[in-house]
């Protein structure tokens, strides 16, 4: 149970406190599932992000077929193979970035037994989208979680405390990724006609729980139709 009803959008914009840092990093291949050992790695060398309300570290996502190859299921045990273009980013407070690059560039990260050397970094501050994505969400304490009804009115419930009464949610099918108390059920969001008058707010906030494992990280999105097929 999706919804999907027309409406109309705001306009107007407001400032934004939450930027992505990005960061150049040398690791040449990752396990599919790795956003839990990635982020005790990161939260080991940056303690202060499990404190952090607005902190989240994005899941590292590469293209969905290289030379043939198809991306593996989030429970396969294949690798993900990095390119020199990937990144790891890490979304933080504004005010929260310099002291982010400062701990992390030039460390080592030991991410599930793969070496991640993380080199140079650059922010980039978020900006409004009328679509946006998560590629996993999941809420803490769902004890119903095959019933997508009850998963769309969750979603429904954060965007309204965001101040957004959304009309357009698309889910996807559900995904099982490594979480801190065992497998964690998650599902694929997106949002469509999302005023720009809360697009940065929705980004900031996140959707749903577990964001420093990459759940409910919201990505502007150009197109439905990719999400559709």
């Amino acid at each position: 149970m999706s919804l999907w009803q027309e409406s109309e959008s705001a306009d107007s914009t407001s400032p934004c406190d939450v930027v992505d840092v990005s960061f150049r990093l040398s690791c040449s291949s990752l396990p599919v599932d790795h956003s839990l050992a990635l982020s005790e790695s990161v939260t080991k060398t940056v303690p202060w992000l499990k404190q952090s309300p607005f902190a989240g570290v994005h899941t590292i996502h590469v293209a969905g077929s290289q030379n043939g190859w198809e991306r593996p299921d989030s429970d396969a045990s294949s690798e993900l193979q990095l390119s020199r273009r990937t990144r790891l980013r890490v979304r933080v407070a504004s005010d929260q970035a310099q002291q982010l690059i400062d701990q992390l560039q030039g460390s080592i990260l030991d991410v599930a037994g793969f070496p991640m050397q993380i080199d140079s970094a650059s922010t980039r501050g978020l900006v409004p989208s009328a679509t946006l994505f998560s590629r996993y969400t999941a809420f803490d304490q769902d004890n119903d979680f095959d019933n997508e009804g009850h998963f769309v009115d969750k979603v429904i419930n954060e965007c309204q405390l965001a101040g957004f009464q959304p009309r357009k949610i698309l889910c996807g099918k559900i995904s099982t990724i490594a979480g801190p108390k065992g497998p964690l059920l998650t599902r694929s969001v997106l949002l469509e006609d999302v005023p720009a008058s809360v697009s940065l707010t929705i980004q900031q906030r996140g959707l749903g729980d577990f964001r420093l494992i990459g759940c409910g990280i919201m990505l502007p999105h150009k197109s439905t139709a990719p999400v559709q097929d």
